[in-house]
């Protein structure tokens, strides 16, 4: 926020759609309206997104918790460290960062480090969503080659040119 971190506001831990990132509207547009509020507003972007480069074979993938689960467990230790015990985390995930979200709930139990989780969006069943109709006609092609193109795209060789 303008005015600088605020501990007795909550801090929003967002994770992207697969092939978004911290510039994308909608991530831009969650931040401004929550900083406006005075919140704290922070972007985890995923390994090879946004022209990152990624170091050894571990590249994107959405079936990995690890990552947000080391972002969230750090954020909520700084947080206390900074004395601030009560202060909110909260996870909100996009679409498949959603899915990850959910994942990452799940899988933590007891040991989950956000105190709030939104999911706006996100495949409820991945394996549903796949086989559906409409959404291979209408986007898993557009999708597929955004992602080929931001995880191969300069990381191992030049853009991935696809049919069309």
């Amino acid at each position: 926020p303008e005015s600088g971190y605020n501990p007795n506001k909550p801090v929003y831990l967002l994770l992207t759609g697969a092939v978004g990132g911290s510039s994308s509207e909608y991530v831009k547009d969650f931040a401004t309206r929550r900083t406006t509020h005075g919140d704290t507003v922070v972007t985890l972007v995923q390994r090879g997104m946004m022209d990152l480069p990624v170091a050894g074979s571990n590249g994107y993938q959405i079936a990995r918790t690890s990552d947000f689960s080391e972002v969230a467990d750090r954020l909520k230790k700084t947080m206390r460290q900074l004395g601030e015990s009560d202060q909110v985390l909260v996870g909100v995930g996009f679409s498949v960062g959603g899915h990850i979200l959910g994942n990452y709930v799940a899988r933590s139990g007891t040991h989950v480090a956000l105190d709030a989780a939104i999911s706006i969006s996100a495949p409820l069943d991945t394996r549903i969503a796949a086989d559906n109709r409409r959404a291979a006609n209408l986007w898993h092609t557009i999708f597929a080659r955004n992602l080929q193109n931001m995880l191969l795209g300069g990381k191992i060789g030049s853009t991935v040119n696809t049919p069309k």
